[in-house]
């Protein structure tokens, strides 16, 4: 973990580097819409708008673990009840068969 955030942060450094070594002015075009900006704005718009989008997808892979792992343990739950109950009606099986001369397990 500590691991991811030290790259990221040195990622946002030398994105940061690099956006303000690159500070001329430039015409962006995106459909009807034209605006002159900087191209610093444009690349730190462009990497954050990056880091939102896999943010966003670690988000619903995290949301789609978290779902999974509920189920699972509901899962798990049900099968120790199940394993509980065989266990005591096997107690109860095999106590009744050593009264009758039946060898125990």
């Amino acid at each position: 973990m500590m691991l991811m955030l030290v790259l990221a942060l040195t990622f946002a450094v030398l994105v940061a580097v690099f956006a303000m070594q690159n500070s001329s002015t430039v015409l962006v075009s995106f459909l009807a819409w034209e605006i002159s900006t900087s191209l610093a704005v444009v690349i730190l718009a462009a990497a954050a708008l990056g880091a939102l989008i896999a943010g966003s997808l670690g988000l619903v892979k995290q949301v789609e673990m978290g779902l999974r792992m509920r189920g699972l343990q509901a899962k798990l739950t049900k099968l120790q009840g199940e394993l509980e109950a065989l266990q005591k009606e096997k107690e109860a099986l095999t106590g009744e068969g050593t009264d009758s001369g039946g060898v125990k397990e």
